[in-house]
């Protein structure tokens, strides 16, 4: 589903209204519905990539949010994987087109022989963001300035 097109058009009404008319409690999962509805239609492709970054940033603050009180290992390894997550993420799809790019043209100046592997990532709107958002909650978790969301849905 397309920015400009006539479904997006219908879509965003709907998603609106059926917003009001649930009772409040149940509105992140109508919200959670739609968001999946939407990259399902728009960009298939981006939903392993978006799961498997929400669930790394979940069990990173569920176990950064159970060892709040003690300085360990453990906390701070599940803080670095909770902010590696997301920049892995980012850095796959906005940067490693451009760093094989760079690694080709590089090689061929030196006079070398570089296989040609770049591989070229269509960066799903929104994925900067994203990512940022998934890094400063995981932040703020370590910082104890918010709990830790035991709902993986309302967290998705």
């Amino acid at each position: 589903m397309q920015f400009n097109s006539i479904a997006f058009i219908i879509f965003i009404p709907l998603v609106s209204a059926g917003y009001y008319l649930i009772s409040p409690s149940r509105r992140w999962l109508w919200l959670l519905s739609a968001s999946l509805l939407f990259y399902l239609t728009a960009v298939p492709w981006f939903m392993l990539p978006l799961l498997v970054t929400a669930l790394g940033i979940y069990v990173s603050a569920l176990m950064i949010d159970q060892t709040r009180n003690r300085n360990n290992a453990a906390k701070n390894l599940a803080f670095f994987f909770g902010l590696a997550t997301p920049l892995v993420l980012l850095i796959s799809f906005k940067y490693l087109p451009f760093f094989s790019e760079s690694s080709e043209q590089i090689a061929r100046a030196l006079g070398l022989n570089y296989p040609r592997f770049i591989i070229e990532l269509i960066a799903p709107l929104g994925i900067s963001y994203y990512s940022f958002q998934a890094i400063s909650y995981v932040v703020e978790v370590k910082r104890w300035n918010t709990p830790a969301e035991r709902n993986f849905g309302i967290l998705l």
